[in-house]
């Protein structure tokens, strides 16, 4: 139990220490730095400590839980990204047009991870195959141990 606290201490002291120096330098930056450390802190103890430990731990069914468990963690991201987004973006067309450029390079160079990453959106939420299955791909055979964003990991049967 004493292991789930170590991060939102660690956010707390940080934004504690940072709120410190501030008498010391102010800065725009230093501010927004303590702003987002509070928001990532109250957005991991609602979902991490509250919404995890309360809720997903009571599901009964291993399988309901893997998969809520997976979709509270997209959800997390998403709004981590979001609550960043609105503390730290000033001109919204800057913005835009850097991520029009980040996407293009992004498509260019990593074109087999941009694949991975859409496949195992695909996987995850189309249900294709889950936790559990046996599959085949190619000369392996397997049972899907676990399904993440880039990877599905199979536990190799040998013949």
């Amino acid at each position: 139990m004493a292991r789930n606290w170590i991060v939102p201490v660690s956010l707390a002291l940080f934004a504690l220490a940072l709120w410190l120096v501030t008498f010391l330098y102010e800065s725009i930056h230093l501010t927004r730095t303590i702003i987002t450390s509070i928001v990532v802190l109250i957005i991991y103890i609602v979902f991490k400590m509250i919404v995890d430990d309360r809720f997903i731990s009571r599901v009964s069914s291993s399988e309901r839980r893997y998969y809520l468990s997976k979709s509270l963690y997209f959800i997390y991201l998403v709004i981590n990204f979001i609550a960043l987004w609105i503390i730290w973006v000033e001109d919204l067309q800057t913005l835009l047009l850097g991520f029009g450029l980040v996407a293009a390079a992004f498509t260019i160079s990593l074109q087999d991870v941009a694949k991975n990453f859409v496949g195992g959106l695909t996987i995850f939420f189309n249900g294709i195959y889950r936790v559990g299955d046996r599959i085949e791909v190619g000369a392996k055979k397997g049972d899907v141990i676990d399904i993440d964003l880039l990877y599905t990991t199979i536990m190799e049967m040998s013949e």
